[in-house]
This record gives C-alpha cells, structure tokens and sequence, in this order.
C-alpha cells in the first residue's frame, strides 16, 4: 500500500491534473475512501461504513459521471462477498445474505436517489456526443490504450523515459501482490473487479461511441 501510493504520489499525470480544478484527482480520492468504506462493511458492518459508503458513491457521481463504472464494480464485489460468504459459511449463510441483501438495497436505493440529477445529466450528456458527428479525438485503437497507461507514469514529461522503470516496478508489484493474494480468494476477485470493470466498461464506451471523447483516456488512469 505504501509503495502504491508513493507511485501515485509521484505519477506526472496525477501530479499534473491535481493542480487543476477538474474531477480526476477528487475521483481517485472519493473511489478510494467507498472502497475502504465497503471493505469495513463486507469486515464488520458498522452503520458508520455503511453511510460512508453511500455517500462517497452519491459525490463521486457528481463530481463525474464516470463514476457509474466504479460503482458498477463495487455491486459486482457485493455479488462477490455473498457468494464466499455461502461458501465458507453455509449453516450461517441464510440470514446473514438476508441481512446484507436488504441493507445493500436500501444503500444503493439511497445512491440511486440522491445521485438522480447526476445520472440524469449523464444520460443527457451521453445523448448530446451521440449526435455529434466531428471529433478531433483519436478512435480506439491498441496504440492509444498503450499510450494511455504509459501517461500514468510518463504523462506529459519531456523525460518520458526515466519513468520506464516505474512502468516495471509497478508491473513487478502486481504480480506479486496477485500471487500473495492467492488463498485470499475473495480479495483478489473483488480486486480484480475493481480494477478490470471500471477500464473494461471505459474501453467499450470508448469503442461504441461515434465521438471519442478525451475523458476516457483520462479516467482510465484514474
């Protein structure tokens, strides 16, 4: 964790776009603390946890829209808890998933609710690119998502170069965290989600929309 976050702390791109006031910084921010938030949840249940976490997920969709991904993935790690959840506990399992099940609905029902004007400009917005019919922007293609993952580390640097090593100590770090998460089955898939679905559902948009639009090189190193 520490190691991650001094890559984050010294990433060019997180550095460049914090100095600004745009969405991508206050992102990486709000997704952390809901995820920590829904750890504790899925650890103890504490009604503290449990408003944490519903209020970060209803300002991360103000703050953009985007964040509809993020909270995609942290439903699908839910799906994930109660399913180790049966497996480890079966004799157990009946009230607890009840239990969870409803407090998880009125959470994301509380989310839906209160983030309702923000997923009502979304959809608004997402109609207006639809009909646009120029862009300057690049199309998806395997050149621009290397190039997008390199701008984690080498961002807008002249000295792009130096942070190659970054790029490989990074990769080093996953391999090993994913190996040492081997018998922690639940952890690794809910880490795995979290990673995957929020650059999985990016590149798709990215991919089935006439106008590609910046955003999603951006919000995929977010």
């Amino acid at each position: 964790a520490l190691i991650a976050a001094f890559l984050i702390a010294i990433s060019p791109f997180h550095v460049f776009y914090a100095q600004e006031l745009r969405p991508y910084a206050p992102m990486l921010v709000l997704a952390l603390g809901a995820f920590i938030c829904m750890e504790r949840v899925f650890c103890d249940g504490r009604p503290r946890y449990w408003v944490g976490m519903t209020a970060l997920m209803t300002l991360s969709m103000y703050n953009h829209f985007f964040s509809v991904w993020m909270i995609l993935s942290m439903n699908l790690c839910f799906g994930v808890h109660l399913t180790a959840t049966v497996l480890s506990r079966p004799h157990a399992a009946r009230r607890t998933l009840v239990h969870e099940t409803l407090a998880w609905g009125v959470s994301q029902g509380v989310v839906l609710l209160l983030a309702f004007p923000a997923f009502l400009q979304a959809w608004r917005i997402s109609q207006a690119t639809s009909r646009m019919t120029t862009s300057w922007f690049p199309p998806l293609t395997l050149r621009a998502g290397l190039l997008t993952f390199k701008d984690f580390f080498a961002g807008y640097s002249p000295n792009a170069g130096a942070y190659h090593i970054l790029a490989v100590a990074a990769a080093v770090g996953l391999l090993l965290s994913v190996w040492a998460l081997a018998k922690r089955r639940e952890a690794l898939a809910c880490l795995s989600v979290l990673f995957l679905v929020p650059i999985v559902g990016a590149l798709l948009l990215w991919r089935g929309k006439p106008f590609s639009y910046y955003e999603h090189r951006l919000f995929l190193v977010c």
